[in-house]
């Protein structure tokens, strides 16, 4: 009976160690098995991440490379247009200035034109200055000749009355009496007597003085005024309407003299300054 417990113990034992090395063995079996399996895993891993990275390699150049073909396509396109859009432009422009470049022409040909006649102008005025002035000397030279012949009372019985410039009735009274007295009279009056000048001084000194003087014969000789040897001296003649005024206030007030300017008439102005009247025009 105690031999079989014994025998049964030890076949229990031997059980028990049968169990416990198969279960080692199958625990370090099912180890090698996890050992080879995570190792084929990680092979696999790698062979994955090295054909990812291969696939994403080549995926990327081919990108690249298209991204390129289209960046260069584009770009050819914006280029093209660009230069397309450029000569339109300059094109544009070009029409715009054509016309500004042809009237900077016209104006151009214009302004060579208005200098040349203005040098043809100024060449004319400066002949007439010149014509003026030798006029004038030779107007001055037969004055003093006039005036020399005057002043010698034995040149063909004539004789001389000096007067002063400010005293035109009283020559005209002086003129009119020697006339009535059988003498041959001549009042000497520069321009036209009748423009501001001698002859209105001897008619208004008849219509004032002695009745034997209206039966007197007289004439008045019609000059050249300074008005009208003005206007032809320097091309300005006086074609239209216009107005001589005096400027000396003895017969005119200045506002009347002033009141002149509102006619828009060509005025003509004679005494414009004299050294015993104050607030001349010169």
């Amino acid at each position: 009976m105690n031999l079989d417990l014994t025998a049964l113990m030890v076949i229990l034992v031997a059980i028990a160690l049968a169990l416990g090395a198969g279960w080692w063995m199958g625990r370090r079996r099912a180890a090698a098995i996890e050992a080879e399996r995570t190792i084929a895993i990680d092979r696999a891993m790698d062979q994955l991440d090295r054909r990812f990275d291969d696939l994403a390699g080549r995926q990327l150049q081919e990108n690249i490379e298209n991204f390129l073909r289209l960046a260069r396509e584009n770009l050819g396109g914006h280029q093209q247009a660009a230069h397309s859009s450029l000569k339109e432009r300059e094109q544009a422009i070009e029409a715009l200035i054509k016309p500004i470049q042809e009237s900077l022409a016209q104006t151009s040909e214009a302004l060579r034109e208005i200098e040349s006649e203005r040098q043809r102008d100024f060449g004319s005025l400066r002949q007439h200055l010149t014509d003026m002035r030798e006029t004038h000397t030779a107007l001055q030279r037969e004055t003093r000749n006039l005036v020399q012949a005057l002043s010698k009372p034995q040149v063909r019985g004539q004789c001389r009355h000096a007067s002063d410039n400010r005293v035109e009735l009283e020559r005209a009274r002086h003129a009119l009496q020697l006339a009535a007295a059988g003498r041959k009279v001549v009042v000497v009056s520069g321009g036209d007597p009748g423009v501001f000048a001698m002859a209105a001084a001897v008619f208004e000194a008849v219509e004032a003085g002695e009745p034997a003087w209206r039966d007197l014969d007289i004439r008045v000789e019609p000059g050249v005024t300074a008005m009208l040897a003005a206007a032809a001296e320097v091309g300005a003649p006086l074609g239209g309407d216009f107005c001589a005024i005096s400027l000396s206030d003895y017969l005119n007030s200045w506002a009347t003299i002033f009141s002149m300017q509102a006619l828009h008439y060509a005025l003509k102005c004679y005494e414009g300054n004299s050294p015993i009247r104050a607030g001349g025009l010169i």
